[in-house]
């Protein structure tokens, strides 16, 4: 199990044209000095990322995502599954029931109130612990690893949601653009992503340059909930239209997304957590929210 660190460039501009934005090295997790991300931001659309890029090999990638019940922070409450379910009452709006795919499906509660609610259903899933839970406590079908190993048999599907997934992906836009072949011509990909351009991440880095640090508080390479990729919406938007999208709506929320992980731990901890709460409030008053959720048809085949 181990990290394979390499060189990178700008995975929707396809350029190596950065700034320096910060070392994520977070004192909650207490990460060795070889596992601290140097994190730079791309000048041309925006992303932010580490380099060099740590690539977990499949051991590692199986630790890091290895049991559902130590990675998801929340229990699954009627809160979640009204959560799930108002994401879903939303795309119907925008396309008629039919086959979805659910793509990082983790735990498998939206393919539960989906195939509820009468979709015909189909997760995916790189973890095997994730992929086995969903299967086990919901019933529903799950293709351990990536969209190459759905049998192509399948065909194509109505819709596709990716909630909480993009960021972790180290290919987002081959990712985007497998989702484009996997749907229907005018099908509907729902996607949410924490917004690294909010008032809380602003916040936090102002906190670090005041005190004399160049941490950063964007992104967690080599650390639970490991985003590797920071999105905003400027390369958001950009990567969608060079994948075949078309959004038709946005919206920036103030909370956090409902499956990333927030470490709480002491007194400071406590207060800066409180902090937290009071920023987010003036985020959302300011639309610089943390969670950035968008629903786009795919408009033509890539």
């Amino acid at each position: 199990m181990s990290y394979l660190y390499k060189k990178v460039h700008c995975n929707i501009c396809h350029v190596d044209d950065t700034i320096y934005i910060g070392k994520r090295a977070p004192s909650a997790y207490n990460i060795p000095d070889n596992l601290k991300a140097d994190i730079v931001k791309c000048k041309r659309c925006g992303l932010m990322y580490p380099d060099p890029m740590p690539f977990a090999d499949d051991g590692q990638l199986q630790k890091n995502y290895g049991s559902a019940k130590d990675y998801f922070p929340s229990e699954l409450t009627a809160d979640r599954f009204d959560f799930y379910r108002s994401i879903l009452k939303r795309m119907e709006r925008y396309c008629k029931k039919g086959r979805l795919l659910d793509i990082g499906c983790g735990r498998g509660e939206m393919l539960y109130v989906a195939k509820e609610s009468g979709w015909d259903v189909l997760g995916v899933d790189v973890s095997t612990g994730f992929a086995d839970y969903a299967r086990h406590k919901f019933g529903v079908e799950v293709v351990t690893g990536d969209l190459k190993d759905i049998n192509p048999a399948c065909g194509k599907f109505d819709a596709a949601s990716l909630i909480s997934v993009l960021q972790h992906a180290y290919d987002p836009a081959g990712l985007l653009k497998s989702i484009n072949q996997k749907l229907k011509n005018g099908g509907l990909l729902f996607l949410e992503v924490m917004n690294n351009a909010s008032l809380v991440y602003a916040a936090g880095d102002l906190y670090y340059r005041l005190t004399g640090s160049d941490k950063t508080t964007n992104l967690s390479p080599t650390f639970p909930s490991y985003q590797i990729y920071g999105f905003s919406k400027r390369p958001l938007l950009k990567i969608l239209e060079l994948s075949g999208f078309k959004v038709i709506s946005m919206e920036i929320e103030g909370g956090i997304s409902q499956t990333e992980r927030v470490v709480k731990t002491g007194f400071k901890a406590m207060l800066l957590a409180l902090a937290r709460k009071f920023i987010m409030i003036a985020a959302r008053l300011l639309n610089s929210g943390q969670v950035i959720s968008i629903y786009a048809v795919k408009e033509r085949d890539i």
